[in-house]
């Protein structure tokens, strides 16, 4: 089985603010975790989010060895080809928590529906097509 995506989301409870914006800034490369899935698990995506500095870091391999790729800036997204979905930061609500969030998109930029606005549209459809057939609450 193919690794396909690794993700790591920097807290900033866990780490020192000089270590949590030495990683964020850092123009070089991830911490040394990196290394592992590069020559060993060749992992397809590489991806940091840090929460502390709001900031979306991707890398692709390219020959032996990891390179960063772009982000879209505004809002921060990225695209994963052989998944067909990207990924962004999402600066919203998700359950009455306010974000930003890491959050999926299509190839046009629309954020994924979560599971919670899925249900919702469902019943917002049902309640359209029982009005439809004439019935009131």
């Amino acid at each position: 089985m193919k690794n396909l995506i690794i993700y790591r989301i920097l807290p900033p409870d866990r780490m020192s603010d000089a270590e949590a914006e030495a990683i964020a800034t850092s123009k070089i490369k991830p911490p040394r975790k990196f290394e592992g899935y590069e020559k060993y698990l060749k992992v397809s995506y590489y991806i940091v989010y840090s929460k502390y500095t709001q900031r979306l870091r991707y890398f692709k391999p390219n020959g032996s060895a990891y390179e960063e790729q772009p982000v879209q800036e505004s809002p921060p997204k990225i695209w994963l080809d052989e998944l067909e979905i990207g990924l962004g930061i999402w600066d919203d609500y998700f359950e009455d928590i306010p974000g930003p969030w890491l959050r999926g998109c299509d190839s046009s930029g629309n954020w994924l529906l979560t599971d919670t606005e899925k249900t919702q549209a469902k019943a917002d459809r049902l309640a359209e097509k029982l009005r439809e057939l004439g019935y009131r609450s």
